[in-house]
């Protein structure tokens, strides 16, 4: 075959060789052999190409789930906050309704206090007139 080709376009093989690698980068080859380390070489190169890219693929599948990871880490203890601040703020709250309680309460007291002493005072003479009207006074 090799003497066909070198008849048939008039140069010889060392000159096929140079325009099939600058053609296809990839040499002839003539004999088994050369073809058995060619495939062989070119299979290698080929299984670490894949084997870069699947590393590839793993190191951005891992980057991606780091960022996910991080983003949910984030938003759990954003929440977290969240929920104390929320709590803090229901107790406050909760405080000072109680605060006006107990002051809406002392001062009821205060006010029917101020009232029995008003009514004693007012009325000396007539004691029982003045038990009367402060059982009216702690009944409303």
């Amino acid at each position: 075959m090799l003497f066909w080709t070198t008849c048939q376009t008039g140069m010889s093989s060392r000159q096929l060789k140079n325009r099939s690698m600058r053609k296809n980068k990839s040499p002839l080859i003539f004999f088994p052999q050369q073809r058995k380390n060619y495939f062989k070489k070119m299979r290698k190169e080929k299984e670490a190409e894949l084997f870069r890219e699947q590393l590839q693929q793993r190191d951005q599948i891992i980057e991606l789930l780091a960022k996910q990871m991080q983003d949910e880490i984030i938003a759990r203890a954003v929440a977290e906050q969240e929920t104390k601040e929320e709590r803090k703020l229901k107790e406050k709250e909760e405080k000072r309704i109680a605060e006006l309680k107990s002051i809406a309460t002392h001062r009821v007291t205060m006010l029917i206090v101020a009232v029995v002493i008003y009514l004693y005072i007012s009325q000396l003479s007539s004691p029982s007139l003045i038990q009367s009207r402060c059982h009216l006074a702690l009944v409303t």
